[in-house]
């Protein structure tokens, strides 16, 4: 169960942020940046899949630095292989990632609990593929 506040803690002080304020956080070499709606940031030091495991299913990794709330994304260039978030920033999705963060981006009507997580989403689309190809 998640929780509808994340605690964040650093060297000097301690805050505690509504989930959906979040919009996403991102990491380098260990410090990792929490961005938040009002153009409010946050750095401390932890890992994505840390934090990754203790979010709601809306938080969607697009790279290895990146962990986004897929209900801050404004649009998905396709061709960039790109998102602009609500406050008008631009992050790289991987390539890996890309078919399944359009997925999700297209059926956010969709409850994420409903969806399949990203290795079985890769499994069962490569299993598509060589029936597609079997079948050609």
């Amino acid at each position: 169960m998640t929780n509808s506040y994340v605690i964040l803690k650093s060297e000097k002080e301690i805050i505690r942020v509504p989930i959906d304020r979040l919009m996403y956080i991102k990491v380098d070499g260990g410090l990792m940046t929490y961005n938040m709606e009002g153009n409010v940031t946050f750095s401390c030091i932890g890992t994505l899949k840390k934090i990754e495991q203790s979010l709601s299913n809306s938080f969607i990794r697009i790279n290895r630095s990146y962990l986004v709330n897929i209900n801050k994304v404004v649009s998905l260039n396709k061709v960039k292989k790109q998102i602009v978030m609500i406050d008008g920033s631009r992050h790289k999705v991987s390539e890996r990632r890309l078919v399944y963060f359009k997925r999700l981006f297209i059926n956010l009507s969709v409850s994420a609990n409903d969806y399949p997580s990203l290795k079985t989403f890769l499994t069962n689309d490569k299993r598509q593929q060589s029936t597609d190809s079997a079948i050609v």
